[in-house]
């Protein structure tokens, strides 16, 4: 499976015009269909240079990207490396499975590397007006990027829960600054709540996976009261994690039951227990 996951990743890392001479793209996906988030152009989606980073059609919202290399993606699979080395790494792992790792280490090392320096390289964005540095959410290695977050995991405000970076690196904190703020195009304010909406459900809908993910990483005890009210809130006489809900009336919502969600609510709830139990208890 490993080597079947490296292959793969391999194929992906192809810009296009790499692809094109090497006997075209591994996949493509194009359908008829009202939502052109649900289909890419030519079956292919914009045009991305080879850079070292690893492509990805669709979103984890399951909408199409606008750029083939989305950043949250690829940090995840970095900490995932990351993880899978120190698993192999340890002493009481089967000695089968050391050595079946140990023929594609060099692989998984090199991944872990090119990727991670790619994404400081094109996935890090200088703010012209006041030279911060901050992760884009999606590029095509060109040189052209889009800021955005959305709820779904992994998302940028989700680098650090991840591993990929802690909660006090400078880029991350610009980050989330521009995230929690009017230049993430779905971050939404209203009467019932502050959050981020997405390109998958309706415009003024917030999503709680985004606000349990604000919660769990922030080191603020007063942000994770007010997410933790949020949240509470939202459920009203459900008394579950909603897919979203609408801003200005948390009666109106989508998924009266979201598994993902939930399960995450109780991860944010086990983690405020550990640093703040005051605020459930």
């Amino acid at each position: 499976m490993l080597n079947t996951i490296i292959t793969l990743i391999k194929k992906e890392k192809r810009g296009t015009d790499e692809e094109n001479e090497n006997g075209g793209p591994e996949y493509s996906f194009q359908r008829i269909i009202a939502e052109p988030f649900d289909s890419l152009h030519f079956g292919r989606g914009n045009p991305c240079k080879t850079c070292g980073l690893i492509k990805t059609s669709f979103r984890n919202s399951d909408d199409s990207a606008l750029f083939p290399y989305n950043i949250p993606e690829n940090c995840l699979l970095v900490s995932t490396f990351k993880l899978l080395k120190e698993c192999f790494n340890d002493e009481f792992m089967d000695k089968q499975l050391k050595i079946k790792f140990e023929s594609v280490q060099n692989d998984v090392d090199d991944i872990i590397n090119t990727v991670e320096k790619a994404i400081y390289e094109y996935g890090v964005i200088t703010d012209t007006k006041n030279g911060e540095k901050y992760f884009a959410f999606e590029v095509d290695g060109y040189g052209n990027y889009y800021f955005m977050d959305e709820p779904g995991y992994p998302n940028l405000i989700s680098l650090p829960f991840f591993k990929f970076c802690s909660s006090s690196n400078e880029i991350y904190i610009n980050t989330r600054k521009r995230i929690l703020s009017e230049r993430n195009p779905y971050f939404i304010k209203g009467k019932c709540g502050i959050g981020c909406s997405s390109s998958h459900s309706y415009r003024r809908y917030i999503w709680p996976l985004f606000t349990i993910m604000q919660g769990l990483t922030s080191n603020d005890e007063e942000e994770i009261k007010n997410c933790l009210k949020m949240l509470v809130q939202s459920a009203g006489d459900k008394y579950f994690m909603h897919e979203s809900y609408d801003v200005d009336d948390a009666n109106k919502f989508t998924r009266e039951w979201f598994a993902w969600a939930n399960s995450f609510f109780g991860v944010f709830i086990d983690d405020i227990i550990q640093k703040y139990p005051k605020l459930v208890f």
